[in-house]
C-alpha cells in the first residue's frame, strides 16, 4: 500500500450498519446512528496529521477570546450602576447597616448577571466562528484527505484537554 487512503477521492462511505450512503464528513450515519468507518486504519503519519488539524482547530477557537467585547464593556457598566445604586441608597436610606447589605446585595446579583452574559456571549462567538470557518475547514481536510468524521472525534476525544474549546462541537449527531 502506498500510504495514500482508498477513501480520499470519494465524499461518502455506505454505512457498515444499514447501508445507506452517508458523507465521509458525518460522525453517525444520519439514519441509523452508527459512527462511520471509512474501514481505513490510520498510519502513525496520518494521525500526526490529524492531530496537527485538531489542535489547529483549537488553537483557531481560542484566538477567538480576545473578540468578545461584551465582558469588558458589561463590566464596566456594573461598575456605573453600582456606584449610582450606592449613591441612590445612601441618599434615601438612614440606616448604615441596611445601606451596606443592599448595595452588597445588589453588587453580587449585578456580577451573576454579568457572568451569564459573558457565558452568553462566548457561546455565541465560538459557535459563530466554529460554523463559519473551523467545521468548514475540518470538513475540507476530512474530504481531501478521506478521514471520516468518527475518526477525527475519537482522536480529538484522546488529544484535546478536558476543558478545550472545539470539545463542545465534537462528538454529536
Amino acid at each position: 500500500m502506498t500510504g495514500i487512503n482508498p477513501m480520499a477521492k470519494s465524499k461518502t462511505v455506505e454505512c457498515s450498519n444499514c447501508g445507506s450512503e452517508v458523507p465521509i464528513t458525518d460522525s453517525l450515519c444520519r439514519y441509523c446512528n452508527t459512527p462511520i468507518e471509512t474501514g481505513h486504519k490510520l498510519t502513525k503519519g496520518e494521525e500526526e496529521k490529524l492531530t496537527a488539524v485538531i489542535n489547529a482547530m483549537e488553537e483557531a477557537l481560542v484566538a477567538a477570546e480576545g473578540l468578545n467585547w461584551v465582558s469588558g464593556v458589561s463590566f464596566l457598566g456594573i461598575s456605573i450602576i453600582s456606584v449610582g445604586l450606592f449613591l441612590l441608597y445612601y441618599w434615601l436610606l438612614d440606616s448604615t447597616i441596611v445601606l451596606i447589605l443592599l448595595t452588597v446585595f445588589t453588587i453580587a446579583a449585578l456580577f451573576l448577571f454579568l457572568g451569564f452574559v459573558i457565558s452568553y456571549t462566548d457561546n455565541l462567538t465560538y459557535r459563530k466562528l466554529y460554523r463559519g470557518d473551523v467545521k468548514e475547514r475540518i470538513n475540507e481536510y476530512l474530504e481531501n484527505q478521506g478521514f471520516s468524521r468518527h475518526q477525527f472525534d475519537v482522536l480529538a476525544e484522546k488529544v484535546l484537554k478536558d476543558d478545550a474549546v472545539l470539545r463542545r462541537f465534537l462528538f454529536k449527531n
